[in-house]
C-alpha cells in the first residue's frame, strides 16, 4: 500500500499549510483591509519626468542664480499683522492689495510703506530680521466653511478657487452686501463607460481640490485647476491641505486637471488631464492665446495654447481632443505653486512661486527600482499623517519666466533663513507681494531699487558662503 504524499508533521505539509494561510491572509487584506489602509488606491508607476535630470539641486541654484531674497540685499522685507496666517494667494484690484487667509476670510492689506519709508526702513535694518509692523488688515468678508486658495478679480467680481467648495464668486465684492455664490462644483466629461464602447457618454465628476483660478480677458471664461481627486479632510480643526498633496505625490497617479467654466452656457469642461498635482494657472493677459499651468509634483511649468476653435467652442472635449502641453520650464529646484502673469507695453512676464526644495524622501524613492519604490511609497501612504515627512524649508524662490521664449531666471533664498514657504507672487507698483500657505506674514520684494555707492542689491552669490 502506497504511503500518503504528505505525512502528518512533514516539511512538505508545513510549507503547504503556510502557503494556504498566507494566500488566505493576502486575499483578506486585499479585499477587506486595502480600502481601509489605502482608500485612494495603491501607488502606480509614475509618469516619466519632463526632463533629465528631473530636478535641480540647491547647490547648483546657488552657483547659477542670485540670492536676492536674502535680507542683506536690502530689497526684501515682511509685512506682518494679525489674520495674515495662511494667505496663500495675494491679489490686487485698483491698486489695492487683498488676501485670502486660512480662516476663509477676505482681507484687505492697508497702510503699506511708501517708497521713502521702505528705503529708510531697509537701510536701517540691513541683515536684521526685516519686518514692517505698521500694516493693518481690514476684514472685507467671511467666505464660509471652505478653504480658499486662489483668487482673481474680473471687473468688480471676485472669483475664488476653494479647495472644499469648488469655484465661488462675490459680485461687487468690495461692498458689505456682497454674497458668496457657488459657480461650479463639478465637471462634465465624456467617457467610455465600458472598454468595448465605441461612443462616449456624458458624465459628471466632482471637483476634487480647486486650487487656482483666472479669467480670460477676451472670452471671459473662467479657467481653474483641479489638483487631485483626493479630498481634503479636517485635522486639528483645520483643513489639511498638505496631507492631500503628499498622498497624491506618493500615489503618483497624475489625477490633476485643467478646467474651464463657460458663464454663457453654464458648462464646466476639462481642457487637459494627466497633470501631476495641477496647481497655479494664469492666462495670457493680452489676447488669451495661452494658459500657463504649474505642475507641483512634476516640477514643471507648462503652457497650453488656446486655439480659436477651443476659445469659441462650447462642446465637451473627448480625451483625444484634450490640449497637450508645451513644457516651458522643467527640472525646477522645488515644488512650484501659484503663477501670476503681467504685461506691459513690450512683453509679458510670469512669476512662479517655488514653495520648497524637493523632499529628501522624494529623491530617495526616485533612485530606487520600481518594486522597492512601490514598497516604500505604499508604506508611507499607510503611515499616520503625523509621521509623514514635512516639507523642507531650506529653499524658496520666484521663477521669473518669459511665457513666449521660455527664458527664465530666479530670485531666491536658497537657505530659507530669511524667507521661506512662498506660494504666490503678485505684482503691484514694481513690487512682488508673496503669499504663503503657512506663514503669518506676506513677503515683499522690490523689483527695482536705487543702487547705493559701494554696494549692489544683486551681489554675486558666489561670495555668499553661508547659504547652505
Amino acid at each position: 500500500m502506497a504511503s500518503p504524499r504528505y505525512q502528518p508533521g512533514s516539511t512538505r505539509l508545513v510549507i503547504l499549510r503556510a502557503i494556504i494561510i498566507m494566500a488566505a491572509m493576502g486575499y483578506f487584506v486585499g479585499k477587506h483591509l486595502h480600502p481601509i489602509l489605502l482608500p485612494y488606491g495603491s501607488p502606480v508607476r509614475e509618469l516619466p519626468p519632463r526632463s533629465t535630470p528631473w530636478y535641480t539641486t540647491r547647490s547648483r541654484m546657488v552657483q547659477q542664480y542670485q540670492n536676492a531674497l536674502r535680507f542683506r540685499h536690502r530689497r526684501t522685507y515682511k509685512l506682518q499683522a494679525p489674520r495674515l496666517q495662511g494667505s496663500e494667494t495675494i491679489f490686487t484690484w485698483r491698486n489695492r492689495l487683498f488676501g485670502l487667509n486660512e480662516a476663509a476670510q477676505l482681507i484687505e492689506i492697508t497702510n503699506l510703506p511708501t517708497p521713502a519709508q521702505e528705503q529708510e526702513f531697509l537701510q536701517a535694518n540691513g541683515e536684521a530680521s526685516t519686518v514692517w509692523n505698521a500694516t493693518t488688515l481690514v476684514l472685507r468678508k467671511n467666505l464660509g466653511i471652505g478653504r480658499p486658495l486662489g483668487g482673481y478679480v474680473h471687473g468688480d467680481t471676485q472669483y475664488v478657487a476653494d479647495a472644499v467648495l469648488g469655484i465661488t464668486q462675490l459680485k461687487h465684492f468690495d461692498q458689505p452686501h456682497s454674497l458668496v455664490e457657488l459657480v461650479t462644483h463639478q465637471v462634465s466629461v465624456l467617457k467610455k463607460l465600458r472598454k468595448r464602447d465605441t461612443h462616449y457618454t456624458e458624465v459628471t465628476s466632482p471637483i476634487g481640490l480647486a486650487n487656482s483660478v483666472t479669467v480670460g480677458p477676451v472670452t471671459h471664461k473662467i479657467y481653474f485647476t483641479d489638483s487631485t481627486d483626493i479630498p481634503l479632510d479636517r485635522y486639528h480643526d483645520q483643513w489639511d491641505l498638505l496631507y492631500a498633496s503628499k498622498l497624491d505625490l506618493l500615489r503618483g497617479q497624475a489625477a490633476g486637471r485643467l478646467c474651464e467654466y463657460n458663464p454663457t452656457t453654464g458648462i464646466t469642461r476639462v481642457l487637459a488631464d494627466n497633470l501631476q498635482f495641477a496647481n497655479g494657472v494664469a492666462v495670457d493677459p493680452v489676447n488669451e492665446d495661452y494658459l500657463i499651468v504649474t505642475e507641483s509634483s512634476g516640477l514643471a511649468v507648462l503652457k497650453y495654447h488656446l486655439t480659436t476653435s477651443i476659445k469659441t467652442s462650447v462642446d465637451l472635449l473627448t480625451p483625444e481632443e484634450y490640449l497637450q502641453p508645451e513644457v516651458l520650464v522643467a527640472a525646477l529646484p522645488g515644488y512650484p505653486d501659484n503663477v501670476n502673469c503681467v504685461s506691459d507695453s513690450t512683453k509679458t512676464t510670469c512669476y512662479v512661486a517655488i514653495v520648497a526644495d524637493v523632499a529628501a524622501i522624494h529623491v530617495a524613492w526616485k533612485a530606487l527600482p520600481y518594486m522597492l519604490q512601490n514598497v516604500l511609497r505604499t508604506t508611507l501612504m499607510i503611515l499616520p499623517r503625523a509621521w509623514l515627512p514635512t516639507l523642507p524649508s531650506r529653499y524658496t524662490g520666484i521663477l521669473v519666466v518669459d511665457p513666449v521664449s521660455g527664458e527664465h531666471h530666479y530670485v531666491q533664498d536658497p537657505s530659507g533663513k530669511d524667507i521661506s514657504g512662498l506660494t504666490s507672487a503678485t505684482v503691484l507698483q514694481d513690487r512682488l507681494y508673496m503669499g504663503s500657505l503657512q506663514n503669518d506674514y506676506v513677503g515683499v520684494y522690490l523689483l527695482s531699487v536705487p543702487e547705493e555707492k559701494g554696494s549692489s542689491p544683486n551681489d554675486s552669490p558666489s561670495t555668499e558662503k553661508d547659504e547652505l
